[in-house]
């Protein structure tokens, strides 16, 4: 008997621990990204249509020959 108890339960139990630890950072990590990510596509959509908001108030604000206020852009 070479190896003594303690190191026999010891090493799976940091084994296991430390495979939990990486499966768990990478859902979390995973998680988190797609929140992240889905936050990302919603800003860039708003700011897509604000964009265009923008883009039409000038074009009318051109025709009628009236500068827009920030307060009517926003």
């Amino acid at each position: 008997m070479g190896q003594s108890l303690r190191s026999r339960i010891a090493y799976p139990i940091v084994i296991l621990l430390i495979v939990i630890m990486i499966v768990g950072g990478v859902a979390i990590t995973l998680y988190f990204n797609h929140l992240y990510l889905d936050s990302i596509y919603k800003n860039l959509l708003s700011s897509a249509k604000l964009l265009a908001n923008l883009l039409g108030k000038s074009q009318l604000s051109v025709q009628s020959h009236e500068v827009a206020n920030w307060s009517d852009i926003l």
